[in-house]
């Protein structure tokens, strides 16, 4: 059905192309037999989307005049049911390697043109992802994918040092208010901080690199650079920029930086960690 819209250029939303998705949203939606239905999702503020139960689902039937007809409607339901039917793990994989079989290679595109198969997507939330799959198949594809598992590591280490981080800042006396101007942390109302995780690029010549980009839409007092290591598993040094020396959007660094960048250059927060410390009024007086 995309490929026939698209054929006959007859645009999406947003003037996009038809994809199966998109057609799939629009042949299980009831609104098109009148039908609207509430709190199939739910989520509290700064919190992951849940996907609600059916019994907690909200109905309104009849709340719109039909465009289709239920019957039809009905009929392509039972169509979508029996390709939904419920697979095994090893059913999954197994259909996995015939689509391999037949086609010598593996993508999201190649699984999605199969319509009398599962999608890409079920692939993708049974297994984590299309790569997991092909490893337990035994299939590695021609691109080199692992800088997908790298930044998937980053983006975990970036959650755990800002946790451990603001842990430390408490413990300081200090206040923080994440949300004001998030992803920013902002501290005791007076500056803000912004926390840079960096991976370490191999060059073809063996040298090491670290590409640092900046957020200048609204300008951190402190930068820190956490630049981690050549396997990118471990932090391997920090760079706590202050505001007057971040005139770029974007930086270069390598193993040796000039000597006006190493005078930012530490091995940790704890000199971060001093400057920011509140001391209670009762223990200064009894210093």
């Amino acid at each position: 059905i995309a490929e026939r819209l698209n054929e006959q250029n007859i645009p999406a939303e947003n003037g996009t192309l038809w994809t199966r998705a998109k057609i799939h949203q629009i042949l299980t939606n009831e609104k098109y037999i009148g039908n609207n239905i509430y709190n199939k999702t739910s989520s509290k503020l700064k919190s992951r989307l849940v996907k609600n139960p059916k019994h907690e689902w909200v109905r309104c039937d009849k709340a719109y005049k039909p465009i289709i007809s239920k019957k039809k409607y009905n009929k392509a339901q039972e169509i979508i049911q029996l390709r939904s039917i419920h697979l095994t793990n090893e059913d999954l994989l197994e259909k996995l390697k015939q689509k391999l079989e037949s086609n010598g290679k593996l993508s999201g595109f190649i699984i999605d043109e199969d319509d009398t198969g599962p999608s890409s997507s079920v692939y993708r939330t049974r297994f984590g992802g299309l790569l997991r799959a092909y490893t337990l198949i035994g299939y590695k594809p021609e691109h080199d994918y692992s800088y997908l598992k790298i930044n998937e590591a980053l983006r975990s280490f970036y959650s755990e040092i800002i946790e451990d981080f603001k842990g430390e800042i408490l413990k300081s006396n200090c206040h923080i208010d994440e949300y004001k101007y998030a992803p920013m942390l902002y501290i005791n109302d007076e500056f803000l901080i912004s926390v840079l995780v960096t991976k370490c690029i191999h060059m073809k010549s063996g040298k090491l690199r670290w590409k640092v980009r900046f957020d200048n839409s609204q300008k951190a007092d402190i930068t820190i650079v956490i630049r981690m290591n050549s396997q990118n598993i471990s932090p391997l040094d920090f760079y706590i920029i202050p505001k007057i020396e971040n005139e770029y959007s974007k930086m270069c660094m390598t193993e040796t930086n000039n000597i006006r960048l190493d005078l930012y250059r530490f091995d940790n927060l704890d000199k971060l960690l001093q400057i920011i410390t509140r001391m209670k009024v009762r223990e200064l007086y009894a210093a």
